[in-house]
């Protein structure tokens, strides 16, 4: 008798057979026994500690700090009111008005790349809810195809722990980083007893809203979690980016490991049939989860190379207080290393995906067979990475092209400086 868990893959393999389908009917031809595989379904485990249960933590905690529309839902609701969706664009609405009044301060004091990191911050912050809210609609179905191949390709351990870890990493410093500044500069500072120090740190925080209107606590609450919740914004975006990318890079591991176990060895075709196929799976579902997550990619790079740039040239060149110093080092330092751990996540699903050619190419002379060739090909051929809104893909060049355009970056303003200072 089959055990519930493989009725119930048999009955997601029948749900998303058609779906699956027309998307590797968009490989080349080269590549006929993919087709013919399609139906073959031979299971190999699966997964407990699958992507969905790892997700289902991080999800919910960023459902109640930056009001996320996303739900573990395998089927959307299409019936009823979204009361998370109207409270998201609500949250939306709250941070375009926040980055009107910005850009309107900005206007009036003199535009300035160093002065429109508010305008950036919260006209990011409203992106990214947005680009959420389209996740949120394709995150079922990607769902259903992390399952469909984890019944293939088997369990990845620890993978719900690694999630939790990630989730306190990319809240903790980035709150610390967040409420870090202003306090200190604020008990150290002298101010009217009239006004409180609540009251002095709201009016220094957000000049932009205060110098328009009188300050009010219920206007204060309202800004501080707008303000709260376009942080959360940037820390669920990254936290999206790389629990994919870790678990997709964790899976090509896998397989990897699973590879070199055959090299040098004698396999049968049907041998080397199974592998080529499960490598597609895996590319295919890369593909999946590169159409759902790209624009967050895209966003999230803006969005640090600014702050790297501007923090490096306020924090190296400039001449501050020490506690605006201490902030700038602080805000450089978390964004610097959630930047690099993006950046080393997402690059490490392009490196593992061209690792099996390390074993195609010592395969033995009796072993080499037509199913070799078109593994080879395939991995060749296959451009099997995440990207940026599909316009720029994550490898090793690309991370140095981004290096060397920071450096340059940096490098002018430190020439334009020191010509300002002789003129």
């Amino acid at each position: 008798m089959e055990s519930l868990r493989a009725l119930q893959f048999k009955a997601l393999l029948n749900r998303v057979g058609p779906l699956l389908e027309s998307s590797i009917n968009s490989i080349p031809p080269q590549f006929p026994y993919i087709h013919s595989e399609l139906h073959s379904h031979e299971i190999i485990n699966h997964p407990q500690d699958s992507f969905h249960s790892a997700t289902r933590f991080p999800i919910r905690l960023y459902q109640i700090l930056c009001l996320s529309p996303m739900s573990q839902a395998k089927v959307p609701k299409s019936k009823g009111i979204n009361y998370r969706l109207i409270m998201s664009l609500l949250m939306v609405f709250f941070h375009i008005l926040m980055a009107l009044l910005s850009f309107i301060r900005l206007k009036t004091g003199g535009l300035s790349i160093f002065k429109s990191g508010s305008v950036l911050y919260f006209s990011g912050a409203a992106l990214g809810m947005v680009l959420l809210i389209r996740v949120s609609r394709k995150w079922p179905l990607m769902i259903t195809h992390w399952q469909l191949v984890e019944g293939y390709i088997g369990e990845q351990k620890y993978l719900r722990v690694k999630f939790l870890v990630i989730s306190v990493l990319v809240i903790l410093p980035s709150m610390v980083s967040h409420v870090a500044y202003l306090p200190y500069s604020i008990f150290f500072s002298e101010h009217p007893p009239s006004i409180s120090m609540f009251h002095l740190y709201m009016t220094r925080k957000f000049p932009q809203v205060y110098n328009l209107i009188p300050y009010s606590p219920w206007t204060a609450g309202l800004i501080l979690l707008t303000n709260f919740s376009a942080n959360m914004i940037y820390c669920f975006v990254d936290q999206i980016i790389l629990m994919s990318s870790l678990a997709l890079a964790g899976y090509f591991e896998q397989f990897n490991r699973r590879l070199l176990k055959y090299k040098s060895k004698i396999l049968q075709p049907a041998e080397w049939k199974t592998l080529r196929m499960n490598y597609m799976r895996l590319c295919t579902l890369t593909s999946h989860v590169d159409d759902c997550i790209c624009h967050l990619l895209f966003l999230t790079f803006v969005i640090h190379v600014y702050i790297l740039c501007v923090d490096m040239y306020q924090g190296l060149l400039n001449k501050r207080d020490d506690a605006e110093r201490i902030h700038v080092i602080l805000s450089f330092s978390v964004v610097l290393s959630r930047f690099v751990a993006i950046c080393w996540n997402t690059v490490r699903v392009y490196e593992y995906s061209k690792t099996p050619l390390s074993v195609l190419y010592g395969v033995h002379q009796r072993s080499y067979c037509t199913e070799v060739e078109l593994f080879t090909q395939q991995i060749l051929r296959t451009n099997t990475c995440l990207s940026g809104s599909h316009m720029f893909s994550m490898n090793r060049n690309f991370l140095l092209t981004i290096a060397g355009t920071i450096i340059t970056f940096e490098l002018v303003l430190m020439q334009l400086k020191e010509i300002a200072a002789s003129i």
